[in-house]
């Protein structure tokens, strides 16, 4: 679901779709939308922000499909976290339903979480940022 003031903006070198870390590459650029990987946070400059997706969720798949459709704040980087796979980061920040939101720092501590079940948008993503 796209929300009906933002323009649809085609990927840009500032906005790619999520992807595989390539391991040859030592950070993530700000403004992007990657999967996670062991060691992100800490190589990731700039806002992160942890979101809790299963392929098995419509609200995640509309969370995911809004996010790939608009453009990330330079500045912001978003970690598609495997809900199912990803126990420890689930268990370490809490989380308990996908559509998880979490915000960390650079050490990764928490510094604000939500779940963005009701509206499932990049706005309400940022809107819920520290």
């Amino acid at each position: 679901m796209r929300h009906p003031s933002r323009p649809r903006l085609p990927p840009s070198p500032s906005r790619r779709p999520s992807r595989r870390h390539d391991r040859r590459e030592t950070t993530s650029a700000p403004g992007d939308y990657l999967d996670y990987y062991d060691g992100a946070i800490a190589e990731t400059p700039g806002l992160k922000v942890l979101f809790f997706h299963a392929s098995w969720c419509p609200k995640c798949r509309a969370l995911d499909e809004d996010i790939e459709a608009n453009a990330i704040p330079t500045g912001m980087t978003i970690f598609k976290v495997d809900f199912d796979t990803a126990t420890d980061l689930r268990q370490q920040y809490g989380v308990t339903l996908q559509t998880t939101i979490v915000y960390v720092d650079d050490d990764g501590e928490l510094l604000t979480k939500g779940v963005l079940y009701e509206n499932t948008t990049l706005d309400a993503l940022i809107a819920a940022a520290p």
